[in-house]
């Protein structure tokens, strides 16, 4: 398959380039800054398989054009200093858009843990964090909370939330821990590394098709 991942040069975004050709699928890299693809993800483009495209991710037509040809997005997106406070919002309504243009219509968007969903069970540690994020980050919370409500509204895109709890550098645990809710027996931290190649294995299946489980180490 040919799969686009935006944030393809973020912490995140690299492991899941790299998986993705490591199970010889071929990847275009959506990114805003061409130059810093290329040397950052230097290896994967010298290797082959990997097409460096730049977009606006908050924009439907020039996401569009950037994912064309693809069989599938993965958002590796995630806020960073200096993003405007809608900006997970806006890349999920441009993404939505993108992939309704596909043949496949498959979406995988990562967001945290602490963006709740029906069914949810969340104990004394995931109610504190969401209490801290609340004060600290409140309006990178809302934000995420609003770009996976419109992700998990789109009836005609076959979506798959992952949230994902603190995320760490570094090796791979060698271990993963699935949960269908907040709740359900996860951890508190999930390596990237072992991140990036779930991701990848969502997107090119049909695996856990609308609905938005737990991932952590």
């Amino acid at each position: 398959m040919r799969i686009a991942v935006t944030g393809a040069t973020g912490r995140t975004g690299v492991h899941v380039v790299r998986a993705l050709r490591g199970s010889d699928h071929e990847v275009v890299a959506v990114v805003r800054d061409e130059a810093k693809a290329r040397d950052v993800l230097a290896d994967a483009v010298a290797a082959g398989g990997v097409e460096v495209r730049t977009a606006d991710v908050t924009d439907a037509a020039s996401l569009t054009r950037a994912v064309a040809g693809c069989d599938g997005v993965v958002s590796a997106l995630g806020p960073v200093k200096g993003s405007p406070p809608d900006l997970m919002t806006r890349a999920a309504s441009a993404a939505l858009d993108a992939v309704r243009a596909l043949p496949r219509r498959r979406l995988v968007w990562l967001t945290g843990a602490g963006v709740r969903r029906p069914g949810d069970t969340p104990g004394v540690a995931d109610r504190l964090i969401v209490t801290i994020m609340s004060v600290v980050a409140s309006r990178t919370l809302q934000d995420s909370r609003e770009a996976v409500t419109r992700v998990v509204a789109a009836g005609d895109v076959d979506w798959t939330v992952v949230r994902a709890p603190r995320l760490t550098d570094g090796p791979p645990a060698g271990r993963r821990r699935v949960a269908d809710r907040v709740g359900g027996g996860h951890g508190t931290t999930l390596p990237r590394a072992d991140l990036g190649p779930y991701l990848a294995g969502l997107v090119v299946s049909d695996g856990q098709l609308r609905a938005a489980p737990v991932v952590s180490a």
